[in-house]
């Protein structure tokens, strides 16, 4: 058992009848001058715990002991669990990050994290169980499956909390804030040179060190309402972050200096985007059973794409059967004239191009010439470009032709249309009038189709 069992503010403690109070408990780490504060809810269930020394991390936990949330003032990380699917949000710098998890149920550690976890579930309302949580392990169960949730995000991600990779209780070193240490603890807290004092652990020592029933629970309260605050300041781009603030406080340079070298550090700020790159991915667990009939899990980031499915499944080389029946739908096109001449080019996903050119004999196309050109790069949306002419020799009366322009998906949707029309009167053309109508957009942008 831990030592120290008056704990400090425990709101247990202050009725004989609040058995199912929620309560507040506090431990400290004198060598990493560390508090951690530990919240449960009225269910028994650990429902937070705020890591604070020069900086204050926060868990949010649900009933199952999984992380709800994370947060400092480096990040935000919040979690969504539906079924065997886990959903993450990243915010850092004002920029936001998304990813998902696929098969979490296959993870062999997450689910055996949680199942450890059940012995606690519902258990953490009296004083004897939750200091049978601290001294055996159950704090860093938290801890493990929170950093184990990051892992499989197969980022580093999880740099912005490498406090989650220490161990809260350290045998010896860790005590339980109680009403006989608090006055030593409160002195050492005090001592530490703290560069952020106003809102980490100096904040707490100097604001917090006169003895009240419910110290841990007005820490606790603070601890709500700063995570708040650096939730805020996560989804702001914070140029004042590099103590610059500070330094014209002091009037150690000017606002004009200041804002310049702001801009300097807009500029060459790294984008988290490319420091985080690949968090807009996907993972899928996956497990196989190695030589030795083991279990072995491996995480697959899974390529994020939001095309249709016709754009992702584009073949590489064209397949020009649903084509042919689209230039089909324009064969009998008598009133621009009898069609003469097609060509088909496909724009293949790999930036190269496939084409053929067809005649009309006999009232069928047959096909002339077949080549392709391989590219390098990608192409998201591959398609087929079809030019339909047309010879005029319907009406001897009229001179000039037509050409139809067709952009089509690889599954045979007509994307788009454009008509160049340039017939007219034979006097017209002898006299040099050359005469062109034209029916939609010949620049056309693909879009998702």
């Amino acid at each position: 058992m831990m030592k120290g069992k008056c704990f400090f503010a425990l709101i247990a403690l202050l009725s004989s009848m609040s058995a199912h109070a929620q309560m507040d408990v506090a431990t400290y780490n004198k060598d990493r001058h560390q508090l951690v504060n530990y919240h449960a809810d009225c269910n028994g269930n650990l429902e937070s715990i705020s890591i604070v020394d020069n900086d204050m991390t926060t868990i949010m936990l649900n009933v199952d002991g999984t992380a709800q949330s994370v947060v400092n003032s480096l990040a935000t990380m919040e979690f969504e669990y539906d079924d065997n699917e886990l959903g993450a949000k990243y915010t850092v710098d004002g920029q936001l990050l998304s990813r998902h998890v696929y098969h979490l149920d296959q993870d062999v550690d997450f689910k055996k994290f949680k199942q450890e976890y059940l012995m606690y579930k519902g258990q953490l309302n009296t004083l004897e169980e939750m200091d049978k949580f601290l001294s055996q392990g159950g704090a860093k169960l938290i801890y493990d499956i929170t950093n184990h949730t990051l892992n499989m995000m197969q980022n580093p991600i999880k740099t912005c909390y490498e406090v989650l990779t220490q161990n809260p209780y350290e045998d010896g070193k860790t005590e339980i804030v109680s009403a006989e240490n608090l006055k030593e603890i409160i002195t050492d807290g005090s001592s530490v040179e703290d560069v952020v004092k106003e809102f980490t652990i100096g904040y707490i020592f100097e604001h917090y060190n006169d003895w009240t029933a419910d110290w841990a629970s007005t820490v606790y309260k603070w601890q709500m309402q700063h995570r708040e605050r650096q939730k805020n300041l996560n989804e702001q781009v914070q140029g004042w972050r590099e103590g610059i603030k500070e330094k014209v406080l002091r009037n150690e340079t000017t606002i004009e200096e200041a804002t310049k070298k702001i801009a300097e550090i807009e500029k060459n700020r790294q984008s988290y985007k490319k420091l985080y790159a690949g968090f807009g991915q996907d993972v899928a667990v996956e497990i196989k059973e190695n030589e030795n009939g083991e279990e072995e899990i491996t995480y697959k980031v899974v390529e994020k794409d939001d095309r249709s499915a016709e754009a992702r499944n584009a073949p590489s080389n064209g397949e020009i059967n649903k084509m042919t029946d689209v230039v089909k739908q324009f064969t009998e096109r008598t009133k621009y004239g009898r069609l003469d001449y097609v060509t088909i080019i496909y724009y293949t996903p790999s930036c190269g191009q496939e084409e053929w050119t067809y005649s009309l004999e006999n009232g069928k196309l047959v096909l002339k010439s077949h080549h392709g050109s391989s590219g390098e790069g990608k192409r998201d949306y591959p398609f087929y470009r079809i030019w339909l002419d047309y010879s005029n020799d319907v009406n001897p009366n009229v001179w000039g032709a037509v050409q139809v322009q067709l952009w089509v998906s690889p599954g045979g949707t007509i994307l788009n249309t454009y008509t160049i029309d340039c017939r007219g009167k034979q006097s017209d053309y002898m006299q040099g009038k050359l005469p062109s109508k034209t029916a939609g957009d010949q620049w056309f942008m693909i879009e998702r189709y």
